[in-house]
């Protein structure tokens, strides 16, 4: 894996998502938002090679708000570049 993004909805009735990557924190993301949005990045983590990365999400209540949710957990595992004269 060389990149990932966590995308999913914020509101007012959402929780916080703590993430861990390779046995360290991450990001403590926090999901509450006055208004709805279905589709937010709400993590992203990029390396500079590919390689195999252990990623921990936690979900955790935030004042009485449990949601959380993930839509989409979205990997890139290499990159095209085009040539010269390309």
């Amino acid at each position: 894996m060389r990149e990932l993004a966590v995308v999913g909805p914020t509101g007012p009735t959402r929780g916080r998502m703590i993430i861990d990557v390779d046995g360290k924190r991450a990001d403590v993301v926090e999901l509450y938002a006055t208004h709805y949005r279905p589709r937010v990045v709400l993590f992203e983590d990029r390396w500079s090679k590919p390689g195999v990365h252990e990623v921990r999400i936690e979900a955790r209540a935030r004042d009485g708000r449990r949601t959380v949710a993930i839509d989409d957990l979205v990997i890139l595992s290499s990159a095209v570049t085009a040539g010269p004269g390309s």
